[in-house]
This record gives C-alpha cells, sequence and structure tokens, in this order.
C-alpha cells in the first residue's frame, strides 16, 4: 500500500485546495450552510474546511459519509499552518 518514501501517516497530512463556495456544517443540531474561508483536502479524500463564526474560527471535519461538516476538537499541524496566515477574526 505505500512505497518506501511514503509513511501512513503522509496519507493523513491535508493540503490547501481551492476553497469550497458552502458547505453544509452540522450546528446545534441544524443543518446550517457556511462560506468557508479555506479548505484542505488529505490524499485519502478527506476534507476539512475553516470557517469565520462570530469572533472565531471554526475547523470542521467532513463527515464520513460526506453529506455534511462537523466541528473538529483539536488543531492538527496542517490546519495550523493555514490559520497563521489568517488575520485575527476579533480585529476585522
Amino acid at each position: 500500500m505505500f512505497n518506501e518514501e511514503e509513511s501512513e501517516s503522509d496519507l493523513y497530512k491535508y493540503k490547501r485546495v481551492e476553497t469550497d463556495n458552502v458547505v453544509q456544517w452540522y450546528k446545534n443540531n441544524i443543518l446550517v450552510e457556511v462560506h468557508p474561508i479555506s479548505t484542505l483536502r488529505s490524499d485519502l479524500g478527506h476534507k476539512a474546511q475553516i470557517i469565520h463564526d462570530g469572533d472565531n474560527y471554526v475547523i470542521l471535519l467532513e463527515e464520513i459519509d460526506k453529506k455534511f461538516y462537523l466541528e473538529c476538537a483539536a488543531i492538527f499541524p496542517d490546519v495550523f499552518d493555514v490559520l497563521i496566515t489568517l488575520p485575527n477574526p476579533a480585529r476585522g
């Protein structure tokens, strides 16, 4: 499954891709349409979205059936690399 130059962890790395226009976020048991600020995709096809919600950035991960996104409780390194390039949402 892996060649000698890649490890299993390399498949879980996310790369910034063209930002999706609109996604469905399952927020407080309600599906809400949101406009991502940035989209990332792993080599396995998993997607993550960074959205703006109030004065915060929220990280969303694609649900297994790829119908909507759920909030992510952790900031993983690939998302962190994108977050540090964004302006502070509380300062406009």
